[in-house]
């Protein structure tokens, strides 16, 4: 029989976290940075104007939604850096945000000690 092929999607991403590292300890309403990078993994170009929004879990962010400026070829990423707060109550807390039209989700989560 001939090898079994695997249909990549026209449009699809992968989320991945550069910063803050899984579970890493921050203080109750100490300020940091969140850093993803949003890879195109489709086999088509994302177009500009892809909206990036908060899902769910501990808001963290004062911003709710980040417009990616430029399309992403296959293959091609576009890293997003946000400003965020710690949340008082303390421990394991998540925030998560999705990537319209293809669908993939940023995730992160942090210790509150």
């Amino acid at each position: 029989p001939p090898p079994a092929t695997v249909a990549v999607p026209l449009y699809a991403c992968d989320a991945f976290t550069g910063a803050p590292k899984d579970s890493a300890e921050v203080k109750p309403g100490e300020n940091f940075k969140i850093k993803w990078m949003i890879v195109n993994t489709g086999t088509k170009a994302l177009p500009a104007g892809v909206d990036v929004k908060y899902a769910g879990g501990s808001q963290m962010t004062t911003v709710t939604r980040v417009e990616i400026p430029n399309a992403l070829q296959p293959g091609e990423s576009y890293t997003l850096v946000l400003n965020a707060v710690a949340p008082k109550e303390q421990g394991l807390q998540y925030m998560t945000w999705v990537v319209e039209g293809p669908l993939c989700y940023a995730y992160i989560a942090i210790n509150v000690k």
